[in-house]
């Protein structure tokens, strides 16, 4: 674990996990855990209702799947960004796509950042020390 790792590992982020597969779900919340044991880890099935917990439980940070029923990733980051009075959460776009065409779709949504699937733990730990 990194020296950044070290240090963000005593906060006690709330992040939300918002994918339509379980086991995409499972894997991020297994490597999030290991990395922050503190966190609460809120999940959502697609976009609808991670707009709708954003409301409810503001995290401290999202990991946005893109393409999900109902509502896609960047609808869904579009319709948070509306929401977002005084403060920014930082939302990371996850897809297995490797396409540059795919990160200038999330970023023009309004997420902050994009990785690909398969996730990584070394990933996530530079995505919490960049963002948290």
């Amino acid at each position: 674990m990194t020296s950044e790792a070290l240090q963000i590992n005593h906060f006690n982020p709330i992040i939300l996990i918002a994918d339509d597969q379980s086991y995409n779900v499972l894997l991020v919340k297994l490597i999030c855990k290991a990395i922050l044991p503190n966190a609460t880890i809120v999940e959502a099935l697609n976009g609808i209702e991670s707009v709708r917990i954003f409301r409810e439980m503001p995290p401290d940070i999202i990991f946005m799947d893109v393409n999900m029923p109902e509502m896609d990733g960047c609808a869904a980051t579009m319709e948070i960004r509306k929401l977002e009075q005084n403060s920014h959460v930082p939302i990371i776009g996850v897809s297995a796509g490797l396409l540059n065409a795919e990160k200038e779709r999330c970023l023009s949504s309004g997420m902050d950042d994009y990785i690909c699937k398969p996730i990584l733990k070394d990933t996530l730990e530079s995505v919490f020390s960049k963002w948290l």
